[in-house]
């Protein structure tokens, strides 16, 4: 197999088009998965929310920051505590690479469970 020499600016033409290839491939692949087919049943108009009709409840939706609290509170809690406990001593920099550290493993955590 031999090497392919290039001037500067023919390799960067092919890799810019290599690239704009790759991403157009990428964007098809997501237009294509995130295509969703619209409901036609009437049975699931109205959202289903602790018995009470849409109309009772102001918001249907719920906020991305009381969704991260809830899961930060209500699932984290447990682990939380054991990190504090097993890595805080009270310095403010080992405070600081905690607090990275927790956040990564929670981001790490939502990361696996939403791509499966």
């Amino acid at each position: 197999m031999s090497t392919l020499n290039l001037d500067p600016w023919t390799a960067t033409l092919f890799l810019s088009g290599v690239l704009a290839l790759s991403t157009l491939v990428m964007y098809l692949v997501y237009i294509t998965l995130s295509r969703k087919t619209p409901q036609t049943s009437s049975e699931y108009s109205e959202p289903y929310i602790g018995g009470e009709p849409a109309s009772v409840i102001k918001s249907v939706d719920v906020s991305v920051r009381n969704l991260f609290w809830g899961v930060v509170r209500g699932a984290g809690r447990r682990l939380y505590t054991f990190l504090r406990d097993q890595m805080h001593n009270g310095i403010l920099n080992d405070w600081g690479v905690y607090m990275l550290s927790y956040i990564g493993l929670l981001t790490l955590i939502a990361l696996i469970y939403f791509m499966r």
